[in-house]
């Protein structure tokens, strides 16, 4: 906590930590607290805990220890149940959960979209990591939605996702080249595991269509198959056959074309992303 580790006099019940991709990175520490005899709890009117504390969680054996993560306390809440011991829980979340308090509408010209993350990123003096966008809008307007959702959504916009891992943001491409963090076999090292593969999000095609008004047109802009590297025998055509629906359409009053290109090319991206979802349980390896 801010640098420095707890005493281990406290007794820690439990840790649990999330991190997904578009999620803000999330934590929870669960403690023994409380006395039934004093009628205190020692440890939650302690300092250590309060809110805005930075928070790091390390894992490993002895000093071979690795971050599993980085945030600040938000919260803390007392548990006192019949047939167990009275707890104190702590709520963590990653610094970028400062974009998600308050709505606010703001202009931006003459700006890539990328450029504009930045900007976001840079307000709440957070690290950020973004990859460069290619369309310069002449004009962007965020109303009445939080930082982070209008982050999220010109992420989006553009096929990228966001990542809150560690003390940085990073908003980038996904990748489907490089070598497995980790490879899990079945009746070896999986201990539990949900999967899921659901076919009413897949499409044969995606287009978007927006007006040009200089020619006094509708623009059509077909997205190209990503074809992504994903889990799963069945190619998302096959999937996409079950709806029956002819192409998913995107429309928009007017886009630049290469605009209406990204978006068509991000919306189908994200569709077969999600083809197979699920989770799996395993030792941990930190």
């Amino acid at each position: 906590m801010d640098g420095k580790a707890l005493p281990r006099e406290h007794q820690l019940l439990g840790v649990y930590v999330m991190k997904a991709v578009n999620r803000i990175s999330s934590a929870r520490l669960v403690y023994l607290d409380g006395s039934a005899s004093s009628g205190n709890f020692p440890l939650s009117c302690q300092d250590s805990f309060l809110p805005g504390k930075d928070v790091e969680i390390l894992a490993g054996a002895g000093r071979d220890c690795v971050s599993l993560f980085q945030g600040i306390v938000v919260r803390q809440s007392l548990k006192i149940r019949e047939s167990s011991a009275s707890q104190l829980v702590i709520e963590c979340r990653h610094q970028a959960v400062k974009l998600t308090v308050g709505r606010k509408s703001a202009c931006f010209f003459d700006q890539k979209d990328s450029d504009i993350i930045e900007g976001i990123l840079g307000e709440a003096s957070l690290d950020g990591k973004v990859e460069g966008s290619k369309v310069t809008h002449k004009q962007q307007v965020q109303y009445q939605s939080t930082d982070w959702d209008f982050l999220l959504l010109r992420a989006e916009a553009n096929g990228k996702i966001v990542l809150t891992n560690d003390a940085r943001v990073s908003v980038k491409a996904p990748s489907f080249v490089g070598k497995p963090v980790c490879t899990l076999q079945f009746g070896s090292t999986i201990i539990e595991m949900d999967a899921e593969m659901d076919a009413r999000l897949q499409y044969p095609a995606v287009k978007s269509y927006s007006w040009d008004p200089a020619q006094q047109e509708v623009i059509c802009k077909e997205a190209a198959d990503p074809a992504p590297t994903v889990p799963g025998n069945l190619a998302a055509a096959e999937l996409a056959r079950v709806s029956g629906l002819a192409e998913y359409r995107l429309q928009n009053g007017s886009l630049p074309e290469e605009e209406a290109q990204a978006w068509a090319d991000a919306q189908w991206l994200k569709s077969q992303l999600g083809k197979i979802s699920g989770r799996i349980k395993c030792e941990g390896i930190a």
